[in-house]
């Protein structure tokens, strides 16, 4: 998949999957738009490097996935605990990113196995 489409996909799955999550948490509508607003920020920024480390520099790939997401629960929780009412807005950050980044890996070997079996 090139670039811009996986940029797309991906923000696309983890923003519905963290708003679904705030509500989980048990955070009123008003706080599903600063979610939007913080992943809309870090994920594309994560998501290319994560690329670019893929494609350049893979046997660097786990420590560096695991840096971006470090930083991106990072940032999110600074948003979250200056912009918004959330509660915990750290535990919060950790545990929605957890939460998108585990669905994201089942979905990613999903498909790799659905492909895999098509072309057998």
């Amino acid at each position: 998949m090139s670039l811009l489409p996986a940029l797309l996909l991906s923000l696309a799955l983890t923003v519905l999957l963290e708003l679904a999550f705030a509500r989980l948490w048990g955070e009123p509508l008003a706080s599903l738009r600063p979610v939007a607003l913080a992943n809309a920020i870090s994920n594309p920024m994560v998501v290319l490097f994560h690329r670019l480390f893929l494609v350049y520099l893979p046997p660097l790939l786990l420590p560096a996935t695991a840096l971006l997401e470090i930083a991106a629960c990072t940032g999110e929780g600074w948003f979250y605990r200056r912009y918004t009412a959330i509660r915990h807005p750290w535990g919060f950050s950790l545990c929605a990113n957890l939460f998108s980044f585990c669905i994201g890996l089942l979905l990613s070997a999903w498909r790799s196995l659905s492909w895999r079996s098509l072309s057998c």
